[in-house]
């Protein structure tokens, strides 16, 4: 029986399995954009 929950259970998660990766996505893009932000801005003062 404990091997059938444990086949049944990826199926169940898989939708907050895809919501995690999707806002793990978001934050590394948010991450990204705040690094090009910061070295344009450093090269402006820098200028």
């Amino acid at each position: 029986m404990g091997r059938v929950q444990a086949v049944a259970l990826p199926a169940l998660t898989a939708t907050s399995l895809g919501l995690r990766l999707g806002s793990w996505l978001l934050r590394l893009l948010r991450e990204c954009v705040y690094l090009l932000l910061c070295s344009w801005c450093i090269r402006e003062l820098l200028d």
